[in-house]
């Protein structure tokens, strides 16, 4: 037993001090062998079945081993002011076990704008066998080929931990129009407006028909909710984003009215050049919506977006700083325009044909055939809206099948940009986002001065290239100012701060096409045109980008395999199967090019009999969609585009083609073969091969890959000046064009049948009757038999007796295939190829003394002769002038016969006061330029009555006197009669 028992309370309390230092060494070493070694046996068995992946977009119920989750994609286009719902395909629930909780982030994405997102939604209907993903198009501004793909980010996952899935189908952003108009509260006149101010009440339409239709699922329609939603631009993160929201519309209504008043609600950009100003960018937006019924994992009340309808880019600006804004500099400081901009073309016609130029989308080639109304784009949204529901409905009978009533040129865009200038009627741009906007009177001559609305120069930012940014900088200045009238005093003093760019004398013309066609007839690049009738695959065009041109040589060598840094097309030409008599026609066409598919591939076109061609990349036939609302369908690559006619039957069946690279065809099918014309882009040096080297000279065109010339003797063309014709059609096959033939296997582009088309031996039938010297047909029997043949092709051949290459060609096709409609449809391609050909190496007249635009200010009832002296570069041209404008019938145009080409423009007066124009179209028959005259009268002073007092002053009654006056203000005479 304790002798006591323990205290509460300690005996002593602790040292503060330690009871010893601790050892400088280790109170022992660690061993050189393991304690414990491990076991050879796992501490536990696998369960077999993997952990959970939780950033994984599949139910984990399911085997996910294969699975496909995209299959296809409707519709495959698009506004550019988005609002589209795109719908992707992804099959039953048993091959693609989406989570259902999960968010969906979709990407519509492109090599300019690979970041392009939106919120999407996992569609499950039971009525439907395949499940959807559904994606609402975000903004896009510009036409745009993107890729649509989506993912399932799962909670507390990123981006980068998730998979995307698309298809191979390519979504296409097209057209200015907009699904829902916006205009201010009972205006007198409908507009689609774009600028508002804070307090505004602002009233949006749409066509309640086509929202229904767009709402419709498998045949299958809904009771859906309307709303309207407002989005405003974060620049920050540069994508639109919901600030407000207007529900309960009713689901039949068509309008809809509201006020935005408070501008601090807004993210707000800045704009203009002077400090503070600032201007919110919204899209108005009607959404059909219903819930999402089919998921029980999440809340059935969330939206699920049926359909929308979406304006164009609205400004709102701050009401009370609109009074301090000058339009004398409001255009931003950051709206550099540099000297890097390319000439416009002087007609719209050459603008079409050249690789640099696209259309304007804010005003089209050819508008003003409709009056401006903006219910035309709600007319036009219905016809859409049933095309691509693919459904007929009581709204689509009255419209689908789509009649195209309307087209993309019809509505309003060039009034919107160029008002009080109906004869504004096309434009085109530099390129997107380019620097340079040419714009185009009816007649397709270019407009040069800005109050007759020519196009204006576009800003150039350099790595500014988001299109939200580039329309508050370039764009919202212009409709500032410029909204009403181009001669209203602010808008002139917007204008006149812009440099006037595009003069059409510096212009340099794109590179004429080089055509094939018939029996193999070759026109070059340079407008050399022989007979080649050819049996094999041969070198036509070949070069290459930033290349020393010997060096291209050498690589474009047909002895070598086609190199995939150089631009090669080659033709393969065999028999036409009708002939007996050895007749040959282009039987393939192969093309390489680095900027499609890096040059690893080819794109391969042969002639088919029920589809009229085929089109395989490599071995890989080519897959065509519909394009549009139009008659074509169109295929796209990796930098390419080529589009041909959906209608097998019809009997003009042309494919064009455009690279990335700049270069273009168009192929032509006739029956048994193709006709093809090549057009070389601006970025690559001289070609060579068939075609010729472009390089602007007509006595060098027959070189060898050795760069050896043969002289071939040509002579001009009797028709048309800028062509020769070689005229040894035997010399031209044997000690040319033979050279330029592929002969071994490997050396070929195509992938098929090379021993079927490679004969060195094969020797066409060379008749004097057709050589391209004058015929020595005479009466011998063999001889007289080829006249008989010209006589019953003399018919057919009638058409083209105007240009002798072209109808010798016809003759000679006609006598070796037989086959009228071959000969027809060849011949036809050659002579509108020619036209372009013509065209692009005319040079136009040029207006001398800076005559092009002339103006003068006058007083009133003065009158002034305007002299305009021209000439033409070209010396064979003539140039003759029309009076195309003529305001108030004042002008008069005078030529002087005595001096080709000056002309006098009289303004005969005018009592009142204003601004007068005339326009001069000069041409020399192939290209027109304008000349522009204006006057400016000056207001009449206002003159007060005479003052006459006493004996001055005599009154009579009316019936007695009668005055008869002439004339205004101080020029005024009266005459008085005394009855």
């Amino acid at each position: 037993r304790p002798s006591d028992s323990p205290t509460t309370s300690p005996i002593s309390s602790p040292s503060t001090e330690p009871t010893g230092r601790p050892s400088d060494s280790p109170t022992a070493y660690p061993t050189t062998s393991p304690i414990i070694s491990p076991s050879t046996e796992p501490t536990d068995v696998p369960s077999g079945i993997p952990t959970p992946n939780p950033c994984s977009p599949f139910d984990p119920d399911y085997d996910t081993s294969i699975t496909t989750c995209a299959w296809s994609m409707s519709p495959l286009s698009g506004l550019e002011v988005g609002g589209t719902v795109v719908q992707i395909d992804v099959g039953p629930y048993e091959s693609c076990p989406l989570k259902m909780d999960a968010p969906i982030l979709c990407l519509f994405e492109s090599e300019d704008h690979p970041n392009r997102f939106a919120p999407g939604t996992y569609v499950r209907l039971p009525s439907a066998t395949n499940n959807t993903v559904e994606c609402v198009s975000p903004f896009s501004g510009t036409p745009d080929l993107v890729k649509v793909s989506y993912a399932v980010v799962p909670d507390g996952c990123t981006i980068d931990q998730t998979t995307f899935y698309g298809v191979e189908e390519q979504f296409e952003y097209i057209g200015h129009r907009a699904g829902l108009i916006v205009d201010y509260l009972r205006t007198s006149s409908p507009s689609n407006r774009q600028l508002f101010l804070t307090g505004d009440t602002i009233e949006v339409e749409w066509n309640s028909e086509a929202l229904a239709v767009s709402a419709l699922r498998q045949d299958e329609s809904f009771n859906f909710a309307v709303n309207i939603e407002v989005l405003a631009y974060n620049n920050s993160v540069h994508a639109f984003e919901k600030i407000t929201s207007f529900d309960g519309v009713p689901a039949q209504s068509n309008k809809y009215h509201f006020t935005l008043d408070d501008p601090l609600t807004f993210d707000m950009m800045d704009w203009g050049s002077m400090q503070g100003e600032r201007v919110a960018i919204i899209l108005v937006r009607v959404v059909a919506s219903f819930n999402q019924f089919w998921n029980i994992k999440k809340k059935k009340n969330d939206e699920w977006v049926l359909a929308t309808k979406t304006s164009q880019l609205l400004a709102l600006l701050p009401r009370d700083r609109v009074d301090e804004i000058k339009c004398s500099n409001v255009r931003s400081p950051d709206c550099v325009n540099n000297d890097d901009y390319t000439e416009c073309p002087p007609t719209h016609e050459v603008a079409t044909e050249d690789f640099d130029f696209i259309p304007d989308t804010t005003c089209l080639w050819p508008s003003g055939n409709k009056q401006c109304d903006p219910r035309i784009d709600l007319e036009v949204d219905l016809g859409g809206s049933c095309f691509h529901a693919g459904s007929t409905t009581n709204s689509c009978d009255k419209v689908f099948p789509y009649d195209d009533v309307y087209d993309a040129t019809d509505g309003c865009a060039c009034n919107t940009f160029h008002p009080g200038n109906p004869g504004v009627v096309g434009c085109v741009t530099d390129g997107y986002g380019g620097n340079n906007q040419c714009c185009y009177a009816e007649s397709g001559v270019l407009i040069t001065q800005y109050n007759d609305g020519a196009g204006r120069p576009q800003c150039n930012f350099g790595i500014v290239d988001d299109p939200v940014n580039l329309w508050v900088l370039d764009t919202l200045p212009f409709l500032f100012c410029c909204s009403g009238d181009l001669d209203d005093d602010n808008c002139k003093s917007y204008i006149d701060a812009l440099p006037l760019k595009g003069n059409d004398t510096d212009y340099i013309f794109p590179s004429a096409p080089g055509v094939s066609f018939g029996d193999p007839h070759l026109i070059n690049l340079d407008l050399v045109q022989y007979n080649f009738n050819g049996f094999g695959e041969y070198v036509v065009a070949c070069g290459a980008k930033d290349m020393d041109d010997n060096v291209a040589r050498d690589l474009c060598n047909p002895n070598i395999a086609p190199d995939a840094r150089t631009t090669s097309v080659h033709y393969r030409f065999g028999p036409f199967a009708e002939s007996e008599t050895g007749a040959t026609v282009n039987k393939g066409i192969s093309i390489q090019d680095p900027t499609f598919l890096e040059g690893t591939k080819r794109l391969i076109i042969v002639p088919n009999g029920r589809k009229r061609m085929l089109v395989y990349i490599d071995d890989v036939e080519a897959e065509f969609h519909p394009f549009r609302r139009t008659s074509l369908e169109v295929t796209y690559n990796s930098g390419m585009e080529m589009k041909l006619p959906k209608n097998k039957n019809k009997n003009k069946f042309v494919a064009t083609i455009k690279f990335k690279s700049g270069l273009q065809m168009k192929i032509s099918a006739v029956p048994g073969g193709l006709n093809a014309s090549i057009k070389k882009s601006p970025k690559i040096n001289n070609f060579v091969g068939l075609m010729g080297q472009d390089d602007g000279k007509q006595d060098n065109d027959f070189n060898l890959p050795t760069g050896i010339e043969v002289r071939i003797l040509t002579r001009k063309d009797v028709g048309d000046y800028r062509y020769v014709t070689g005229v040894n059609d035997k010399k031209i096959f044997f000690d040319y064009g033979q050279i330029w033939a592929i002969r071994k296997k490997e050396n070929s582009m195509f992938i098929e049948n090379f021993n079927a088309f490679n004969s060195p031996s094969y020797e066409p039938e060379f008749d004097e009757c057709f050589d391209s010297v004058i015929p020595t047909c005479d009466g011998t029997p063999r001889k007289l038999r080829n006249l008989q043949s010209v006589e019953r092709g003399k018919d057919i051949c009638a058409g083209y007796i105007g240009d002798e290459f072209v109808y010798r060609g016809c003759l000679f096709d006609f006598k070796i295939t037989k086959n009228e409609e071959f000969v027809q449809l060849s011949s036809d391609f050659a002579m509108e190829e020619k036209v372009i050909q013509t065209m692009l190496r005319n040079k136009p007249p040029v207006v001398l003394d800076d005559g092009g635009k002339q103006t003068k200010t006058l007083a009133p009832n003065e009158d002034h002769e305007f002299q305009i002296v021209s000439f033409d570069p070209d010396e064979m041209d003539t140039i003759a002038a029309n009076l195309t404008r003529n305001d108030d019938d004042l002008f008069e145009l005078i030529d002087d016969a005595s001096t080709p080409g000056t002309y006098g423009v009289q303004f005969r007066g005018s009592g009142k006061g204003g601004t007068f124009r005339a326009h001069v179209t000069l041409t020399d028959g192939i290209i027109s330029v304008l000349v522009t005259t204006t006057v400016t009268v000056t207001e009449p002073t206002p003159t007060a009555a005479p003052t006459m007092q006493g004996d001055d002053v005599r009154h009579f009654p009316d019936e007695l006197c009668l005055a008869t006056c002439v004339g205004a203000g101080p020029t005024e005479v009266c005459t008085f009669t005394f009855t």
